[in-house]
């Protein structure tokens, strides 16, 4: 019988090639790093229903239920959702109507050009003085008086405490163009130069700024205080932790106009040339939505019930008849 002696530097280079052929079956390739190696994922299959109720942009939408939708946009339209049929409803003014949200069916608050805001009682829309003829662009509030509204003018916004409409200066000095947050005290507005702010509660603070960058930030949803996204132009996201703002892989170099989630892994963002984009807790893909138009807002009562409106008054309509995968 042969007997073969192996030395430990020739057990060792065994052990060494057996490590190297282990992770090239598990990455692909020697060399090829785990975050390279993705599964491959396709767009949610959903089924959305296209109504066009009239001609005028839809700019913004906001509900409370599945049966009570407000869309407003040009020419001073507001469009009411039933639940069955959409209807045109006489807000008394004739500019362009840019944000829309209430806290309920009978408090609803749009703004738009000239400093305009209209409030819905639950019977009718009626004008309010808002002190200001500057451009409001969206409005958010944490209750029925504490609501905030990013206006054209320098870093101001328009706060109303539930009695009047007073102006406020924040940490910039360059228009804001969205705000929204989870509480009284834990807000936060976008806008350009890559800007994010944040109130407290007490003050508002620069958290991130970035003059010599082009981005464009517009759009802002969370699930929760620390699982909050912000997007914009050129198809730019960011996402909060809790502890760090990151910036996330995005498919798109489109516009990102609105942002909305029902939960934390079931978000969608909408923008420029009909896209539709949608993140699972892992990746963000964009969605087939088989229309041209710009969508520029988005909102849903529950991950079955979800409205996208745009351009030339298209509305599409998410009722849960398709899974999302």
């Amino acid at each position: 019988m042969t007997h073969f002696i192996v030395s430990r530097g020739a057990i060792k280079v065994f052990v060494l090639a057996m490590i190297v052929f282990i992770l090239s079956l598990t990455f692909g390739c020697v060399g090829k790093s785990p975050q390279e190696v993705t599964t491959p994922t396709y767009p949610p299959t959903m089924n959305w229903q296209v109504t066009r109720p009239q001609s005028n942009d839809l700019l913004n939408i906001w509900g409370t239920s599945s049966s009570d939708v407000f869309a407003v946009g040009d020419k001073g339209t507001i469009l009411h959702y039933d639940g069955t049929s959409w209807n045109l409803m006489d807000s008394g003014v004739d500019v362009k109507l840019r944000g829309v949200w209430g806290n309920s069916s009978a408090n609803v608050f749009a703004v738009g050009d000239n400093g305009t805001i209209v409030h819905y009682n639950g019977n009718e829309w009626s004008a309010i003085n808002s002190g200001t003829t500057d451009t409001l662009y969206n409005i958010w509030g944490s209750s029925s008086s504490n609501v905030f509204v990013t206006m054209v003018s320098d870093g101001k916004l328009l706060h109303y405490d539930g009695n009047t409409w007073n102006t406020i200066q924040t940490s910039v000095d360059y228009p804001l163009h969205n705000v929204w947050g989870t509480n009284a005290n834990d807000i936060y507005a976008v806008s350009g130069h890559d800007a994010i702010i944040y109130y407290n509660g007490q003050t508002w603070s620069t958290i991130n700024e970035n003059f010599e960058s082009i981005i464009f930030l517009g759009a802002i949803w969370g699930s929760s205080a620390s699982d909050i996204y912000v997007a914009g132009y050129t198809g730019n996201i960011k996402h909060y932790d809790g502890k760090n703002w990151l910036t996330v892989n995005s498919p798109t170099h489109l516009n990102i106009l609105d942002i909305w989630g029902g939960s934390s892994n079931n978000v969608f963002a909408v923008g420029d040339q009909g896209m539709i984009l949608h993140y699972d807790g892992a990746i963000w893909v964009e969605m087939e939505s088989g229309i041209e138009d710009s969508l520029f807002g988005i909102w849903g009562s529950s991950a079955m019930d979800i409205f996208i409106v745009g351009e030339g008054g298209i509305i599409l309509h998410y009722s849960g008849t398709d899974k999302i995968d």
